[in-house]
């Protein structure tokens, strides 16, 4: 996102950015506005740079779990996605030049998969769910605390995983452990006495502040997407 066009609460608009890469400076209010959940006003417009088709986009699995997992990170080229799955599934996807894919693909040993296992990944959410955030070298140790028998999924390189937790009790074992590890671990979907109980967003970052500050200043009167994390 280039380019950022927004509402104000008192209906007035607020331009960031510019059509073109050349036209961008001054201070960075996409990522603000986007990261707050509309919470600062309400993004009626948006410029994009875009890139073209990659010449070769291939999707390979593997059910060997953290091993595939690491060969695939450790390849010299990055994958574009990779998921790994509680039942040992790991699916990874490489766009780039043919030779490029080609050969990286090769180096996997893995089987070729559709592409349309993206799209059915996407609509997989469960009814209840967390999402557990840590540095990449903590992920599998906080997985691996999980109650025997949970499914999630995670992203190894960037070090997110999304859980289908049991209970309350779980969400509060499950997110000290996130936390210490530097991490956090936030309720996407919950009953409303789950989040009673235990709060959809754990510890307090310490810019919350910060952010209350901000909040403030673009919505005196705190109108806008009421329960965010800042309210």
């Amino acid at each position: 996102m280039i380019g950022i066009r927004v509402a104000l609460p008192d209906g007035k608009l607020a331009s960031a950015g510019g059509r073109v890469v050349k036209n961008v400076s001054g201070y960075d209010l996409m990522k603000l506005h986007v990261g707050a959940l509309g919470s600062l006003g309400i993004i009626v417009a948006a410029s994009f740079k875009v890139f073209p088709r990659p010449l070769r986009d291939i999707t390979v699995e593997s059910h060997d779990g953290w091993p595939a997992a690491d060969q695939a990170l450790s390849l010299p080229m990055a994958p574009a996605a990779l998921e790994l799955f509680s039942d040992g599934r790991v699916i990874a996807r490489y766009f780039g030049s043919q030779d490029a894919v080609a050969a990286t693909v090769k180096a996997t040993g893995w089987a070729q998969a559709d592409d349309s296992v993206w799209r059915e990944h996407s609509l997989s959410a469960p009814a209840q769910w967390a999402r557990i955030a840590t540095p990449r070298t903590e992920l599998r140790r906080v997985i691996e605390s999980l109650p025997g028998g949970a499914r999630w999924w995670c992203s190894p390189g960037t070090g997110i995983a999304h859980w289908s937790f049991g209970d309350a009790d779980q969400v509060v074992k499950v997110r000290k452990l996130a936390e210490a590890a530097g991490g956090s671990l936030v309720l996407m979907s919950a009953p409303d006495d789950v989040k009673k109980k235990v709060g959809a967003w754990g510890t307090p970052p310490p810019t919350l502040d910060v952010m209350r500050r901000l909040k403030d200043a673009f919505d005196p009167n705190h109108v806008l997407n009421p329960g965010r994390f800042v309210v």
